[in-house]
Formats: C-alpha cells, sequence, structure tokens
C-alpha cells in the first residue's frame, strides 16, 4: 500500500493511579517502576487505553529516559506530535514557533497547519518516558475508564466487530515483542495486512478437483493454481488508533479511518463459517502471526472471488465390466474477476488460530 497514514505512537505504558484529569506540568507525573513491570501488573492511564477518545485524533509518543543532546520528555512529546501530523499529512519545520513551543514544553498547546494540537499528559516510569498529544474537536474530552478484555467473549465488541459501531476499521494484533515499542509497531503493521485487500485484488487461475473409484479403492487428488494481486487503486488511507487493550502478553489495537465503511456488527457464528455474506478465511498457529492474518485473509479472498464469479467444466469418465469396474471424475473451477473485500470480523481464538471474514465492499 501505498501513502498510509497511521497514528504511529511511538508506543507504549503506564499507569494509572491517577485521575483523568491530571494537571501537567513540564516535568510530568512519575511512576517509580519499569516500563515492562507497568505492562505486566496493567498499571494503565485511562488515556493509554483511549488514545482518541469521542472525535478527537490521538498520539502517543514513548523516549527512554536517558538520552544524549537533547531532553528526552522533548522526544517523547516529537513521537506523539508526529503522529497527529503524519495523520493530516502536515509537513512542519523544526524552526516552527508553535512547534518547538510544544515539543519543549513551553506550552501544552499549539495550532500547527491549521490543526490545534494539545498535550495533556506526560508520564515517567524508571526506564521511558511516554507523552500523550491530541487532536480534539471540542473544549473537553471524557477518557473511558473500562480496560475489561475477553477476547472469547468478543469484548470490547471491536475486537471481533472492527467496522461496526460508528467507526469503519480494523484490528491490530501482537504477540509478546523484544520491546513494547516493537510489540506496538507490530500491531499496527498486521492491522495494515487486514486493510490492504480493500484497495482491490486480481484473482485468476484453476482449481481442479479429481476422483477416482475402482473396485479396490478410490482416489482424491485437488490442485490449485489460484493467484492474486493488488489492484492498488486506492492511494491512500488515513488510519489512527482509536484504543488498545492486554490480553496477558497479546496487545490488540482498534485501528480506525474515515476511509473505511462501517458495517452492521456481525453474529459470532461466522467464526465458525457459518455466514451467507462474503468469505470467511481461517489459518492455524504459524511462527509468525503475520503470516497467519495474511493465509487467512488470502483464503477468504479467493473464497469471496469464487462465490461472484465461476466457471465450472466437469468432465466423467465410467467403465464397467463383469470383472471390474472404473470412474473418473474431473472438476475444473476457472476463476478470473476483480473484488474489492472489506474487513467485517476478526478472531483470534484460545487456540491461537486466526479467524477472518471479509464481505464485498457495497455490502453492508
Amino acid at each position: 500500500m501505498r501513502h498510509i497514514f497511521f497514528i504511529s505512537l511511538a508506543a507504549v505504558f503506564l499507569s494509572s493511579c491517577m485521575g483523568n484529569n491530571m494537571n501537567m506540568n513540564k516535568t510530568g507525573d512519575s511512576l517509580n517502576i519499569t516500563l515492562e513491570q507497568a505492562v505486566k501488573t496493567q498499571v494503565l492511564p485511562d488515556w493509554f487505553f483511549n488514545p482518541s477518545p469521542g472525535r478527537s485524533i490521538g498520539s502517543i509518543g514513548m523516549s527512554r529516559n536517558m538520552s544524549i543532546g537533547a531532553n528526552p520528555e522533548d522526544y517523547a512529546r516529537k513521537y506523539a506530535v508526529a503522529g497527529i501530523l503524519n495523520y493530516y499529512n502536515i509537513r512542519v519545520s523544526d524552526d516552527n514557533k508553535a512547534y518547538k513551543n510544544l515539543i519543549k514544553g513551553d506550552k501544552i498547546t499549539g495550532n500547527i497547519g491549521g490543526v490545534a494540537i494539545n498535550i495533556p499528559h506526560i508520564l515517567k516510569t524508571k526506564d521511558y518516558i511516554i507523552a500523550h498529544a491530541i487532536h480534539m474537536e471540542g473544549i473537553s474530552v471524557k477518557y473511558n475508564s473500562d480496560k475489561f478484555i475477553s477476547p472469547p467473549k468478543c469484548s470490547p465488541s471491536w475486537i471481533c466487530s472492527p467496522a461496526s459501531g460508528e467507526y469503519g476499521g480494523a484490528i491490530g494484533v501482537s504477540y509478546r515483542a523484544v520491546s513494547p515499542q516493537r510489540q506496538y509497531e507490530i500491531a499496527i503493521k498486521n492491522g495494515l495486512l487486514l486493510l490492504k485487500y480493500s484497495y482491490g485484488i486480481e484473482v485468476e487461475g484453476e482449481e481442479e478437483f479429481r476422483r477416482i473409484k475402482t473396485g479396490t479403492g478410490s482416489i482424491k487428488i485437488k490442485r490449485n493454481n489460484i493467484s492474486a494481486s493488488m489492484v492498488g487503486d486506492k492511494e491512500s488511507i488515513k488510519v489512527y488508533v482509536k484504543a488498545l487493550r492486554y490480553d496477558g502478553e497479546t496487545l490488540y489495537l482498534w485501528l480506525v479511518s474515515p476511509d473505511l465503511p462501517v458495517l452492521e456488527a456481525g453474529e459470532k457464528d461466522w467464526i465458525s463459517g457459518r455466514t451467507f455474506i462474503g468469505a470467511v478465511g481461517s489459518c492455524r498457529k504459524t511462527s509468525l502471526l503475520s503470516d497467519q492474518i495474511n493465509k487467512a485473509s488470502y483464503k477468504a479472498v479467493i473464497e469471496l472471488a469464487k462465490n461472484k464469479k465461476v466457471d465450472i467444466n466437469v468432465e466423467e469418465l465410467t467403465r464397467q465390466t463383469s470383472y471390474s469396474s472404473f470412474f473418473d471424475q474431473l472438476i475444473t473451477s476457472g476463476v478470473n474477476t476483480r473484488v474489492f473485500p472489506v474487513l467485517k470480523g476478526f478472531y483470534l481464538d484460545k487456540y491461537e488460530k486466526v479467524h477472518v471474514w471479509l464481505v464485498p465492499k457495497q455490502s453492508k
């Protein structure tokens, strides 16, 4: 995908011993544990779980608390502000006065490129500094304090239906990585894997199924020679992180975008493949979660294309004598079509098997 802009939260995690309406100063608030300890104990602030409350666009920036040549808080603010600037595709010079005031912490609010950006939260751990930047539609926002997660119960609902409610979106998920920041980046990357198919897919090739029966037994042979390639009609999509949750060491991100359609929430039966709209692809655990997502999505795309248009040819040969019988059936299905699928459902079950539900773009 070309020119995909997302809120690149340099990522991560902290405490919630504080309320939502913290009065921040230049040095911020502190937490006397490491970032890893904060993640393990789930001592995280509401604004971290919900960086973009309401209609706002939020971003988190993270920096180690030791740096050379600059204040580490400046880096955290810079990364947080960069997420919002990237979303709105705003380029700014380091000499821009409003930008410099925000990065240095001299001001908590600044107007850059016509976008008002506020940095209401900064939090320190023993090893990291986290800054929260936000562009608000209105004077104030209310952060959701609900941090509960149960993927088997699809709670919160966006974990299984990311394009339902008021937002079109996708799910970014990642297992434990070498660092919290790396885990966050991988989750975003995996979320974008689910979105890339909305650009359009060209599907073509043949699938053969052969069945041979004789008096002594039977043989079944299946051959798949179907390929899918990106069309790339859509040039850009703006995505930001609406919310996130941890299930143990697994991170879930809710990526939303005004460029994606909003769909009705799906019933849970789709996970087992029982659906009359679109197609479901599944993939068992592999060494990389990104491979699972790709394979499950690919299977769903192929089925979606086959549901749209398939040319079927059947050839049969039967021979029977007093002493033997022979039956040979060859079914060839050919497909050559273009589909624009939209993610309707995503599910990672307790066996770490990935399920992806795609529907045609025009479906609601």
